[in-house]
């Protein structure tokens, strides 16, 4: 019985480490994925020659705030990703 206990222990053990590192890739992932948008608002923002305060005041967002969304330092929602899309005369599908 103890040798049993012990052995559902160890698959327990086992399933939540796979658990854990698969959470991690997967965010990892998705980070990177993020990065890319990021990226590629900056590239076309700038293409466009619109600056980050301009852009941000078209957003009704204050500059740092803006700031911090081409970082990746703030969450960007789809509401305002689409909005960013739209002032950057962009489709939201070319983002990714």
């Amino acid at each position: 019985m103890e040798s049993e206990k012990t052995h559902f222990s160890t698959i327990f053990a086992i399933r939540k480490r796979n658990i854990k590192m698969l959470k991690k890739i997967t965010i990892e992932k998705l980070e990177k994925k993020a990065h890319k948008v990021l990226k590629k608002i900056v590239k076309r923002r700038q293409e466009l020659g619109i600056s980050q305060t301009d852009l941000a005041i078209k957003l009704n967002m204050t500059t740092s705030g803006y700031f911090k969304v081409e970082k990746g330092e703030s969450k960007l929602d789809l509401i305002r990703l689409f909005e960013i899309a739209e002032f950057l005369d962009i489709d939201a599908k070319e983002l990714f």
